[in-house]
């Protein structure tokens, strides 16, 4: 039987009053694709933008689809967490509706990674902490899609969000002079210690995909 805001996948998208009980209709659907490939049985989440928590979950089924029903006016995130080491480490669409008569069908979402990917610094690496005379660079290979844009994002070893780059298109390397622009610190240099990076990609549909995090340590060297 389907749930209130979720629908299983193997449930019918339409009412059939003569064939038993009223099945209910999704709002939202979408299709996982991997590599132009329908990808049955993956977890997809929905949530409340403003939350960290999953209202529902549901499963895709033989042809990669997924649905969820009943769901409202406001803000929602669908989330997709693969697994496969040829995947993003992330996908999600953001996307609001307006009233709860809202239905949407989601532009297809391909966990492949396509060509992206994070080059250097190599994961674990430990390099002298960056500064204006000696940058760090962040290398990666370009997404197949043109319309797509990259960004580096970098973090704290507990999560927190130091430096992210601009969103930068047709470029495959950047330099970082380890100037903060995230948290409280913000304006101040990065110290040394553990850290992670990943890249950001989002296409020309809102689709945002995330690489899976590389950890890299910065060591004092001389000023």
């Amino acid at each position: 039987m389907c749930a209130v805001i979720l629908l299983a996948a193997g449930c019918s998208r339409d009412f059939h009053e003569w064939a038993g009980p009223l099945v209910p209709v999704p709002n939202l659907t979408g299709r996982i694709l991997r590599a132009g490939e329908p990808v049955p049985g993956e977890k997809v989440k929905l949530l409340a933008t403003d939350g960290d928590s999953a209202v529902a979950e549901d499963r895709t089924d033989e042809g990669g689809w997924f649905g969820f029903t009943g769901v409202g006016a406001g803000a929602w995130t669908v989330e997709v967490d693969p697994d496969d080491p040829g995947d993003f480490d992330k996908a999600a669409y953001e996307l609001r509706f307006a009233s709860d008569d809202t239905v949407l069908v989601l532009s297809d979402i391909d966990l492949a990674l396509a060509g992206a990917g994070a080059v250097e610094p190599e994961p674990g690496a430990t390099i002298e902490t960056p500064r204006l005379s000696r940058p760090v660079r962040f290398v990666w290979t370009a997404p197949e899609d043109p319309a797509r844009t990259v960004q580096v994002r970098f973090y704290s070893d507990a999560g927190e969000p130091v430096w992210y780059s601009p969103d930068l298109e047709g470029s495959t390397e950047i330099l970082w002079n380890g100037i903060r622009n995230r948290g409280e610190a913000i304006g101040r240099p990065v110290s040394a210690g553990a850290y992670q990076w990943r890249l950001r990609v989002v296409d020309g549909n809102g689709l945002k995909l995330s690489t899976a995090y590389r950890d890299l340590h910065f060591r004092e060297g001389s000023r």
